[in-house]
């Protein structure tokens, strides 16, 4: 945008909200990825509340792929109790995108998040519950009475 101040300055004004568009890079170690993901969780329910469901699932989405792509030799260093925070990490970030998918009526889309977080911890009621609206919005009743 610019803006004549005078006959001969102008303006450029650039604002970029740093807040709700946290980095990190695929590389980072894995305490950094954590704090990530805490940002990721703070300010994706920001979002939520804003009903900017389409900005927080892009960002939810974001912060999957950090954790399921992770580098092979990162991945393999991992300790028996940090492979299970990653699990649960990746079930909450696929249930926060089942939700806004379902909030945008994208249900296929939200069935398949809430599948993909059963994947990572099995006994999940959140998880079957968002399987259950979808499917009830699909008009699927025999399916959505299964979960």
């Amino acid at each position: 945008m610019r803006r004549t101040v005078g006959p001969d300055i102008y303006i450029r004004i650039h604002i970029t909200n740093i807040k709700r568009d946290p980095k990190c890079g695929q590389e980072a170690c894995w305490e950094d990825k954590l704090i990530f993901y805490e940002k990721v969780r703070a300010v994706g329910k920001e979002l939520c509340d804003d009903k900017n469901y389409s900005n927080a699932n892009t960002l939810y989405s974001r912060c999957i792929s950090l954790f399921k792509n992770m580098p092979k030799k990162q991945k393999e260093s991992l300790t028996e109790e940090q492979k299970l925070i990653r699990d649960e990490v990746l079930n909450v970030l696929h249930l926060n995108c089942a939700h806004c998918l379902l909030q945008k009526k994208m249900y296929s889309d939200a069935i398949q998040k809430a599948k993909e977080a059963i994947t990572y911890v099995q006994h999940n009621p959140k998880a079957y519950y968002r399987l259950y609206i979808a499917y009830k919005e699909m008009n699927d009743l025999d399916r959505a009475k299964e979960n």
